[in-house]
């Protein structure tokens, strides 16, 4: 790849590769004139037409959304799309939990996360966009700033209260989306995801069991070597409630006894557990309903 490319209104310089996946490239960068840094999303034309125009016009809806990552402008050339982001500092959520060996987080980083991103959630929604691909990867985490982000519309659906398009990661993925028997509402399989995503971080594995041709599904059962508040582990289930008409609303998430216990300071980190690390862990210590996150490729259904 060229070190620079060159848009309508301003140059892109100092392009660093930060990540691939089916959908192309995404590089850092540096704007010129006025050397803001920035993340490109670089797509090949050959992708869904229909999925990069609504990407578009979601980081148009999102711009000022605290809790999204900043949607700048697009372009293209002869055989991309060009989507230009602002960069943000930190890390995904997988990568954080790699970094630590995929020990839990202490609840109360958990539960600033938790509150950042549902509050985000809630706007999202509101603006008429379902995220439909929320999980660790795609959550930035600014370990400095204490800040939680939302990251890649690749996925998302706009003004539908019930949608078809069962395209998305099956480890995250809510029963109804699963089921692909009818329409299905996005934006409460989206909280289903946020609370796998939560289950994730608090435990440091899946709350559901995925292998390759044996995808089982069932009331989550909490690892009993992870001590959580009582609280914590009653949002978690009404997250992960199976009747989607039943599931726990972003207003519910936010009022939740959970959020407003105790404080809201971030603590010094430090392990809450044995390293969850090794798949022997895993399966000395974790229930039959769990799965070690690291095991697990990021998967589409």
């Amino acid at each position: 790849m060229s070190n620079t490319i060159v848009g309508p209104d301003c140059s892109y310089t100092n392009l660093q590769y930060l990540s691939e996946g089916d959908y192309g490239q995404v590089v850092s960068g540096v704007q010129e004139p006025g050397g803001r840094l920035i993340a490109i999303k670089k797509i090949n034309k050959k992708q869904n037409a229909v999925r990069i125009a609504t990407e578009i016009l979601a980081g148009q809806r999102l711009k000022n959304v605290e809790g999204v990552v900043p949607f700048r402008t697009h372009f293209e050339t002869s055989n991309h799309h060009w989507l230009v982001f602002d960069f943000a500092p930190g890390h995904d959520l997988y990568h954080s939990m790699a970094e630590s060996e995929f020990r839990p987080m202490h609840e109360r980083v958990v539960r600033v996360i938790l509150s950042q991103l549902a509050t985000a959630l809630g706007k999202i929604h509101e603006k008429g966009v379902a995220h439909k691909d929320i999980k660790l990867e795609n959550v930035i985490w600014d370990n400095v700033e204490r800040k939680a982000s939302f990251i890649d519309f690749g996925l998302c659906v706009l003004d539908k209260e019930f949608s078809t398009d069962y395209a998305g990661s099956k480890e995250y993925a809510a029963p109804e989306l699963l089921a692909g028997t009818g329409p299905y509402c996005p934006k409460r399989a989206d909280v289903w995801a946020l609370g796998v995503t939560i289950f994730a971080l608090l435990f440091g594995v899946f709350p559901f069991s995925y292998k390759e041709d044996n995808f089982s599904l069932e009331a989550p059962s909490f690892p009993d070597h992870i001590k959580v508040p009582p609280e914590a582990a009653d949002l978690l289930s009404k997250m992960l409630e199976f009747n989607a008409a039943k599931r726990i609303d972003i207003q519910g998430i936010l009022a939740h006894k959970f959020m407003k216990k105790g404080s809201t300071r971030m603590p010094i980190m430090t392990p809450r557990s044995p390293t969850l690390g090794s798949p022997r862990a895993l399966s000395c210590h974790g229930s039959r309903s769990t799965s070690p996150i690291h095991d697990l490729a990021p998967a589409s259904l």
